[in-house]
């Protein structure tokens, strides 16, 4: 299956980017990644995405050589490591570096949580876009994606890198 389709969400394998920084972003990663399954962590270097830091979050894999035993979650757990400033200020008043992602709002720890467990099974970049992000007291915002996987070991996902743009609806 190519693509989720929902009136509210899409889940794009295809990698059909209408942002074209997120166009951009994968194929940065893409350079990063050369002849490997994916790229390490210490290939991103921050300067090099200057533009996007703002919009990119991080996820630490807490169990990333674990089986996808659990349907829903793959049985995986994810921290957050970290959120740029522009997405960051969407929730105000929470430290959310190294939180669980219940630290994030609902309904949009579920939804990265699906994200980022279809991308440790999947094994490739993941593009969503949402009608609207589902981030309290900003449903008038749309969201588009790419999540990215990263590895220190060449073999198991252990962080995954996204970057998230909001966009006000017309």
């Amino acid at each position: 299956m190519a693509s989720h389709e929902d009136p509210e969400y899409i889940i794009d394998l295809e990698l059909n980017f209408q942002r074209p920084e997120l166009a951009d972003f994968l194929a940065y990663w893409k350079a990063k990644r050369g002849i490997r399954k994916f790229p390490r962590r210490v290939d991103i270097v921050p300067r090099e995405i200057q533009s996007l830091l703002p919009w990119v979050h991080m996820y630490d894999v807490l169990n990333p050589s674990l089986e996808n035993n659990d349907t829903a979650t793959g049985g995986r757990q994810f921290r957050i490591r970290l959120v740029g400033t522009a997405l960051a200020n969407n929730f105000p008043g929470t430290g959310l570096r190294g939180q669980p992602m219940s630290a994030l709002p609902s309904p949009v720890s579920e939804h990265v949580q699906r994200h980022l467990t279809m991308v440790t099974q999947i094994q490739k970049p993941l593009r969503t876009q949402y009608s609207t992000t589902g981030i309290p007291g900003q449903e008038f915002q749309s969201s588009e994606s790419c999540y990215a996987p990263l590895s220190t070991n060449d073999a198991d996902i252990d962080i995954i890198i996204a970057v998230t743009f909001l966009e006000n609806r017309k």
